[in-house]
């Protein structure tokens, strides 16, 4: 299977899972009202999405017989999913975001993979944002030859 087509795959899948895992309007309203009431409300807006499609993610990489990594290390944080090959070589990483993390784009760019993908939530994604990694378009954001393919939902 060709990068474009997972991608697309992976596209499929995170917008099914920002669609059953991320509260309407109207419970975030209703979470605001308690939370403002004094009740412990935990923000589930991005802790379910996310860690549900984390654990989607790193048991996914079964599917295409690589193995799945939750929370990889690397030198400054953690990239949320490592597909690595058989051998324990890095194949892909993924980060998912619900907001613009410049932090996010830093890891992809500095960890050694094949394939960096950085899968984005945000209402708006500020391009300009970006821009000191190198060259940005719609679909990926380039520095010298480490590349990091978009998909945005």
């Amino acid at each position: 299977m060709e990068i474009d087509e997972l991608q697309l795959l992976i596209k499929q899948k995170a917008k099914r899972f920002h669609r059953k895992y991320t509260p309407t309007s109207e419970q975030v309203r209703r979470n605001r009202i308690l939370k403002n009431s004094g009740h412990d409300i935990k923000n589930i807006r991005r802790g379910n999405y996310h860690n549900f499609f984390q654990y989607f993610l790193m048991n996914y990489a079964k599917e295409f017989n690589l193995i799945g990594i939750k929370e990889y290390k690397v030198k400054n944080g953690r990239i949320d999913v490592m597909w690595q090959l058989p051998n324990g070589e890095n194949f892909i990483a993924f980060e998912i975001d619900t907001s613009n993390r410049v932090k996010s784009i830093q890891k992809l760019l500095d960890v050694e993979v094949e394939h960096r993908i950085w899968i984005c939530s945000a209402y708006i994604v500020k391009f300009e944002k970006f821009k000191v990694f190198g060259e940005v378009t719609a679909n990926e954001i380039r520095n010298g030859n480490r590349v990091i393919k978009c998909i945005y939902i």
